[in-house]
């Protein structure tokens, strides 16, 4: 070790790191460009032996920490709706960031996983430093948001690398079981630990014992960890949130805090080693501006439908760019696991970066994007309309909605998601299946077309099944929403869901549409497009696929009411045709149990006499 070398780094990056607080710019700027130099110039190996203690105190004690930020006590007034905004917000992350990780950046599905990963978490700790000062009215539902994406980060990942990139149905269920059984395992032993034993610690007026605390936790669960076979990253959060519920947790904290933060240090040094000094780093700056994009527009929107208004969920939008590092923390743990991942890892430090300082822009000029956000919204009817629609929704109609009703969407969304995600992992599974058993038979020559015929006869199969899911969800809100216009008085927002919802303007057809579009792009990005003999087969695929879209926006159609009601109350005679119409459908239900019944007993007496 080169004592000399390492003085005057840590020297440099002292100052820089001085220069850069007072600038109000994020001193982790100043960690990873100390390191760059540090290895690039001076030849200083900071992922050597000396520095190891270290980087692993960091990585556990941070997300030892995020757990233990993770109180459900603190922000359960706030969690249904911090938990909405969070599942709609990384359902736009994951489309988005995997669709450009495929297809602009040319990243394998892998890859384009851990993309999401990088593009998803907010820093907690930064949205705390900008809310010291500022009053922002949404203050507690962002830190909330911030901390649900940090366990969903911790909890994809790890089931992500336990998949260790086989992705069969067997190999997928059976991770999620024993990811599931193996944290609860360890919260309990968590729990039981904390309770019966560090509670008792703690209670020793000592600081150097309470501060020997979380280190010792830190050692004792990568033990257990690596005993039960869960990532240790997983095991740290889980500890953290047994942790939370100490009485003197904050206290703890606070005392091990400068150890966290000198080993942090380190880490972000040796993170800075990893990077080279090349052109090509100018591509990682533009794909960090593009994931920040990705990022602001996802939240944004998320919690605009959900709620928000506009003005408010594009302006809390920018906070929400503070990219955490633990996009970096978790790229490295998986190179450590042997997944190639180099260039995620070496965007998740540019996108930290890149963060770091637009976030020290925002705290500055946050009222000037509040008034471009208001000039956008004052300039644009479209915007105030849909704007104003959205918030019905959201206080009038959503919180109205029967158990029936809401336990209808959430299976239905379930089951599209399933329906999304499949494509991923089947059909390299089923082309595998094809050339195993049908070769011999049909031979070389003609593997490639009978794969392609297979895939695209599952792909319709499985495109009918999530088109009909969405055409649930799509009724169910049609006629939720409906349903109440006939409260409102307001001509404007009549019209409004008139052009949202009825088939003569944009309907059922447009969403089937939109989501089919989606489907397919996933369905080709995984492996359709392996082979040329698809752009032969591309015709008849779109036949398909339209033929199915016209069949269930006209004759599928589950729990309909007829559009025009939206402008006027239905006439005494309309009222009588729902109602016999209802009536049927009712009679044929019971009909069919009645008989399902029938056949049931009629059976049992056959087998009683067998």
């Amino acid at each position: 070790m080169n004592y000399e070398y390492l003085s005057i780094v840590l020297l440099f990056t002292l100052t820089l790191a001085y220069i850069l607080s007072k600038v109000k710019l994020n001193p982790i700027v100043a960690y990873l460009i100390g390191g760059v130099i540090g290895t690039s110039f001076l030849g200083i190996n900071f992922n050597s032996s000396y520095f190891s203690i270290l980087t692993f105190l960091a990585l556990n004690l941070l997300s030892f920490e995020i757990g233990a930020g993770f109180n459900i006590s603190k922000i359960g007034p706030l969690l249904r709706k911090s938990i909405t905004i969070a599942l709609v917000e990384l359902s736009f992350i994951t489309t988005i960031s995997y669709l450009a990780g495929i297809y602009i950046l040319h990243f394998s599905p892998l890859g384009s996983t851990f993309l999401v990963l990088a593009s998803l978490d907010t820093s907690t700790s930064i949205l705390y430093k900008l809310f010291e000062r500022k009053n922002v009215e949404d203050r507690d539902v962002l830190i909330a948001v911030a901390s649900i994406e940090d366990v969903e980060v911790f909890f994809l990942y790890s089931f992500f690398v336990a998949l260790n990139g086989s992705f069969r149905i067997l190999t997928v269920v059976s991770v999620i079981i024993e990811l599931l059984v193996a944290s609860a395992l360890i919260y309990v032993i968590a729990k039981f630990f904390v309770n019966r034993v560090i509670n008792g610690i703690i209670r020793i007026e000592d600081q150097g014992i309470t501060t020997l605390i979380p280190v010792t936790l830190v050692f004792v669960f990568q033990f257990i960890s690596t005993s039960v076979g869960v990532p240790t990253t997983l095991s740290m959060i889980l500890a953290g949130i047994a942790f939370a519920s100490v009485s003197s947790s904050d206290k703890v904290f606070k005392l091990s805090s400068p150890i966290r933060d000198l080993s942090l240090i380190f880490f972000f040094l040796s993170v800075g080693g990893y990077l080279k000094l090349s052109l090509s780093i100018l591509e990682y700056v533009i794909i960090g501006i593009l994931v920040l994009g990705i990022k602001y527009f996802s939240f944004s929107t998320a919690s605009w439908i959900t709620g928000s208004p506009f003005k408010r969920a594009f302006t809390d939008g920018f906070y929400m760019i503070a990219i955490s590092e633990f996009g970096i923390i978790v790229s490295i743990d998986a190179i450590n696991s042997g997944i190639n991942i180099f260039a995620i890892y070496y965007l998740s430090v540019v996108v930290v970066l890149l963060s770091s300082i637009l976030v020290s822009f925002v705290d500055i000029k946050i009222d000037y994007l509040e008034e471009m956000v208001s000039y956008v919204y004052s300039k644009s009817f479209t915007i105030r309309t849909m704007d104003s629609a959205f918030l019905w929704l959201n206080r009038n109609v959503m919180k109205g909605i029967s158990p029936i009703a809401r336990s209808s969407l959430f299976k239905a969304f379930i089951i599209t998601v399933g329906y999304i995600i499949l494509p991923l992992f089947l059909f390299s599974k089923l082309n595998l299946l094809i050339y195993t058993f049908v070769s011999p038979l049909v031979g070389i020559s003609f593997i490639t077309i009978t794969e392609s015929i297979t895939d695209i006869f599952v792909g319709l199969i499985i495109f009918v099944g999530f088109s009909i899911q969405v055409s649930k969800i799509y009724y169910t809100l049609y006629t939720i929403i409906v349903i109440n216009l006939m409260k409102v008085r307001a001509k404007w927002l009549k019209n409004f869901w008139k052009v949202v919802l009825s088939p003569i303007y944009v309907g059922q057809r447009f969403y089937l549409l939109t989501s089919g579009s989606i489907f397919w792009i996933f369905d080709l990005s995984s492996s359709i497009l392996s082979n040329g003999y698809l752009i032969n087969l591309l015709p008849i695929l779109l036949v398909v696929a339209l033929i199915s879209i016209i069949y269930l926006s006209i004759f599928y159609v589950p729990y309909k009411i007829d559009s025009s009601i939206i402008g006027k109350p239905p006439s005494n005679k309309k009222l009588l045709k729902i109602t016999v119409s209802s009536i049927k459908r009712s009679k044929k239900r019971i009909f069919n149990k009645d008989l399902n019944s029938q056949f049931g007993k009629k059976l049992e007496e056959v087998i009683s006499r067998v």
